[in-house]
C-alpha cells in the first residue's frame, strides 16, 4: 500500500486532479447551503402581485364577493 501512495505523491498533476475532484462537491455544498441558510431573511423585498378575476356568486340567496373583499385587504400592504 505504501508503494501506491509513493507513486501518487510523485506525480504533482495527479495530486492537483485529486484536489480538484475533492473541491467540486465541496463548492457545490457551500453554494447550496448558503442559498438555503436564511430563506425568510429578504422576504420583505420580494415583489408580489395579486390578480383578482373573481366573479361574484350567489349562495343561499346571498351575493358573495370574496375576491373583492380579500383584494381590498392586500391593496394597502
Amino acid at each position: 500500500m505504501m508503494k501506491e501512495w509513493k507513486a501518487i505523491l510523485k506525480k504533482p498533476t495527479f495530486i492537483i486532479v485529486m484536489i480538484g475532484v475533492a473541491l467540486i462537491p465541496a463548492l457545490y455544498n457551500i453554494i447550496f447551503l448558503s442559498s438555503m441558510w436564511d430563506p425568510y431573511g429578504q422576504v420583505s423585498d420580494l415583489p408580489v402581485a395579486v390578480v383578482n378575476k373573481d366573479q361574484s356568486a350567489t349562495y343561499n340567496g346571498q351575493k358573495m364577493e370574496i375576491g373583492k373583499r380579500h383584494g381590498v385587504q392586500f391593496e394597502g400592504q
